[in-house]
């Protein structure tokens, strides 16, 4: 008898340690996915992290571009005046001719 309570109890210890095995696999998978609530809450954070810079970065961008246009407006009025001058230049110089 003492024997058969023995080898039950072996077996119960072997059940419950199996199912504590299972457990921790199960945990382990999970870490390795990452598919944790923890690590979906941190992965959540980040993309709403990377979200928001990706917003101000495409508002710098637009203040940017509109920088870019006004530049390039001052730039061909340069180019004109620049032009207009030299076409003065030549011209004074064929009358001093």
């Amino acid at each position: 008898m003492a024997l058969l309570d023995r080898v039950h109890d072996a077996s119960r210890l072997m059940t419950i340690m199996d199912h504590r095995a299972t457990n921790f696999q199960q945990e382990i998978e999970e870490l390795k996915s990452g598919s944790g609530p923890k690590q979906v809450a941190a992965v959540e954070q980040q993309a709403i992290a990377i979200e928001q810079r990706v917003t101000d970065l495409q508002a710098d961008n637009e203040k940017l571009m509109a920088q870019l246009v006004k530049a390039t407006h001052r730039l061909e009025l340069f180019n004109k005046e620049l032009n207009d001058a030299w076409v003065d230049l030549s011209d004074t110089q064929r009358q001093l001719k």
